[in-house]
């Protein structure tokens, strides 16, 4: 996650047949689509935070500056790539019981559940893996990490390395060189946190997405969220459209964030 915080405001609105309405946001993983009417429209704000496009439609004009504070917030903890954080602190420590914050500790818990439902293709264990992918492909010299480097990473890595305890509130990194990396659970987590922000506040009516991960709360003026979902090969195109009450819906796709190597495209 990159600590990077910008703020546009943005109201667009497009007739489609002359009975609906299209608002489109770009967005890093998937393109989706809200679907509404011109006449009511809630606000809507975006941000450049915790790595992604942040946006927040609300009726409620206080919604937006609750879901940012609290990405901010929650950014400080689990930010990968800040040495500050909470969690680069975590990394830089081995067979050592660490005191962590509720929420921190609470992510890894579900990690951990995640790992087991998936028998392990799930995994945050392996952040110096990724890190390490990451550095190649930003560096732009079609050089990747060799055989016996990815080996070497796979193998200091593993859940089984990582203990929690539960009722200490602490965390023991018992791999040297293990690394977590909770890029692929926090952003949907974060999202969960900011609802219940807002609810704590009062609101009872929001939409949020975060770079795919989308939650939407209460009714959009009296009618559910629709949610448009376009095809990746052609990008006009809507395969599905979800309506979501108190519901959320997670996207993903291949063809925003991602590399060839040898032929083969690679998702983010």
């Amino acid at each position: 996650m990159k600590r990077m915080y910008r703020e546009v405001v943005s109201v667009s609105c497009v007739t489609v047949k002359a009975y609906r309405i299209f608002f489109l946001f770009f967005i890093a993983s998937v393109p989706i689509v809200f679907l509404g009417a011109c006449s009511r429209q809630p606000v809507t704000r975006t941000f450049v935070a915790a790595g992604t496009y942040l946006e927040v439609k609300s009726p409620d004009t206080r919604a937006a500056g609750i879901v940012y504070e609290e990405f901010k917030r929650l950014e400080a903890i689990f930010n990968f790539y800040s040495p500050d954080s909470e969690l680069s602190r975590l990394n830089r420590t081995f067979q050592e019981p660490v005191k962590v914050s509720s929420e921190l500790l609470e992510v890894l818990l579900l990690a951990q559940k995640a790992t087991r439902a998936t028998e392990g293709a799930f995994d945050v264990s392996y952040g110096a893996l990724f890190a390490r992918w990451k550095e190649c492909i930003k560096s732009g010299t079609g050089e990747f990490p060799r055989e016996e480097e990815i080996t070497a990473l796979r193998e200091s890595g593993g859940m089984q390395n990582i203990e929690i305890n539960q009722s200490a509130g602490t965390i023991t990194i018992k791999k040297e060189g293990l690394k977590i990396d909770l890029g692929g659970i926090a952003e949907g987590y974060m999202v969960d946190r900011a609802a219940r922000k807002l609810r704590a506040a009062g609101i009872t009516s929001a939409l949020i997405n975060a770079g795919g991960d989308i939650y939407c709360m209460g009714m959009n003026f009296s009618k559910p969220w629709v949610i448009g979902i376009k095809d990746s090969r052609g990008l006009t195109h809507i395969v599905q459209a979800e309506k979501l009450v108190d519901a959320a819906v997670t996207t993903s796709g291949n063809y925003e964030q991602f590399f060839e190597h040898r032929g083969k495209k690679y998702s983010h």
